[in-house]
C-alpha cells in the first residue's frame, strides 16, 4: 500500500487489522483497519483518505483471493474484476496499483478485469490487454480487442495541452514503428509536431479519422494523414461504397502486409534466410527458429493459414517463455525492413514529405 500511493514501502508499517473473532467480540463487522499516528492515536479506516480507503478494501479483497489460490489451485482460471479503480487515486499511484496488479496476476495464475476512464491509464497499456465495449443502437454489446489507447479515448490531444501539427493515423504498432523510424531518419521532425496513432485495424483506423474530422477534436490546422497495411488495398474501395459517408478519406499504404504475414511470406513460403538467421542470433535463443518452424509446419494445415496468425501465435509463444515480448520482435523487423527494402521505403518516405508539406490535405 505504501509503494503503490507514495512509492513508500515504509509508509504504513502503523497500519493494523482487527482479528474477525477480536471484531465479533467489540460487535465490529468484517475486518476492520486502523493506522497508527505519530502521537499514538489510532484512525478509522472510514476516517483516512478516499484514495487510502478504497485501496485498503481492494488490497484486502485481493489478499483474500491470494490466500485461497495459495492453498488451494486446482488450475482452473480465476477471474476478479474492479469497477473504477481510478476513483481517488493520483496517475502515479494508479500507474504503480496496475503494475502490482499485473505481478500477482502472473504469480497466482489470475485474470483481473478492470474497468477505467483514466486516459493515463489507458494509454500505458498494451493493445492486447483493452477491451473496448460498445453498445450498439439494437441494445447489444460489441467488444473490440485488440483496441489501441487512441480507439479507445479518442484523446489526440498532447500533454501539455497545445495539440499537434500532423496525426498519422496507422494499424498497429508495427506501422508505427516503421513510419517513426522514416521520420527520424529522414529528419522530417524539424520545427513541427508529429503524433503517429495506431488505432487497431484498417476499419477502425478508417472511422476514427472521420470521427476527428467530424467532430472537430483537432485543431482547425492540423493535418491528418492514413496508413494502411498493404494486404488490404483492394478491400478498401468496397467498404468505402458501402459506407459513403467515409468516401472523402482517402488512405495510403506501408510498404509490406501485417506482420502476420510478412512473416509467413520471410520464413515459410520464401524462406530468407538472413532475416531467419537475424531472429535465431537476436530473438529466439533458447529454441532454434527452425525448430519452431518445423513444429509449426507438422501440426499445421499451412494453406488454411492464409493470414500467419497460427505461425505469429508459435513465435509468441516461444517469446513468452523466454520472456520477451512482442515489441522485441517487432524492433527486429523494422530494422530489417529498413535496411533490405530501402526502394519501398523510400517511396513511403517521400509520401510522407509531400503530405507534411503540403498546405492542405
Amino acid at each position: 500500500m505504501g509503494v503503490i500511493l507514495h512509492d513508500d514501502p515504509n509508509k504504513y508499517d502503523n497500519l493494523y487489522v482487527v482479528k474477525k473473532e477480536v471484531a465479533r467480540e467489540k460487535g465490529l463487522s468484517g475486518e476492520p483497519y486502523f493506522y497508527k499516528l505519530p502521537g499514538g492515536n489510532y484512525i478509522s479506516q472510514a476516517r483516512m483518505s478516499t484514495g487510502e480507503n478504497l485501496l485498503i478494501s481492494i488490497l484486502h479483497s485481493l489478499n483474500i483471493v491470494r490466500k485461497k489460490r495459495i492453498a488451494h489451485n486446482d488450475g482452473r482460471p480465476c477471474i476478479i474484476f474492479l469497477d473504477e479503480i481510478e476513483l481517488a487515486l493520483h496517475a502515479s499511484a494508479l500507474r504503480r496499483l496496475v503494475y502490482f496488479l499485473q505481478k500477482i496476476s502472473n504469480e497466482l495464475d489470475l485474470s483481473i478485469f478492470f474497468s477505467t476512464h483514466s486516459i493515463e491509464l489507458i494509454r500505458g497499456i498494451k493493445p492486447q490487454n483493452i477491451y473496448y465495449l460498445t453498445k450498439q443502437i439494437d441494445g447489444s454489446i460489441s467488444v473490440s480487442n485488440p483496441c489501441y489507447p487512441a480507439y479507445a479515448t479518442r484523446n489526440l490531444y498532447s500533454d501539455d495541452g497545445y495539440g499537434i501539427d500532423v496525426v498519422i493515423f496507422v494499424e498497429d504498432d508495427v506501422a508505427k514503428c516503421i513510419i517513426e523510424r522514416i521520420l527520424l531518419e529522414k529528419d522530417f521532425i524539424n520545427n513541427i509536431r508529429i503524433k503517429v496513432l495506431p488505432t487497431g485495424g484498417w476499419t477502425n483506423t478508417i472511422m476514427l479519422a472521420h470521427d476527428v474530422i467530424s467532430s472537430r477534436l483537432l485543431l482547425k490546422n492540423t493535418k491528418i494523414i492514413l496508413i494502411l497495411d498493404k494486404d488490404i488495398e483492394r478491400d478498401v474501395p468496397a467498404f468505402m461504397a458501402n459506407n459513403k459517408k467515409y468516401k472523402y478519406i482517402n488512405p495510403d499504404y506501408l510498404p509490406i502486409s501485417s506482420l502476420e504475414k510478412y512473416l509467413k511470406e520471410k520464413l515459410i513460403i520464401n524462406v530468407d534466410s538472413q532475416l531467419v538467421k537475424k531472429l535465431d542470433n537476436y530473438l529466439f535463443q533458447r529454441k532454434p527458429l527452425s525448430s519452431i518452424l518445423q513444429k509449426y509446419k507438422a501440426e499445421t494445415d499451412i494453406s488454411k493459414d492464409t493470414d500467419g496468425k497460427t505461425l505469429y501465435g508459435y513465435l509468441i509463444n516461444e517469446l513468452k517463455a523466454i520472456r520477451k515480448e512482442r515489441e522485441d520482435l517487432v524492433e527486429i523487423i523494422v530494422k530489417y525492413l529498413m535496411e533490405t527494402d530501402r526502394n519501398i521505403v523510400d517511396t513511403l518516405a517521400d509520401y510522407l514529405k509531400k503530405k507534411i508539406d503540403a498546405d492542405t490535405l
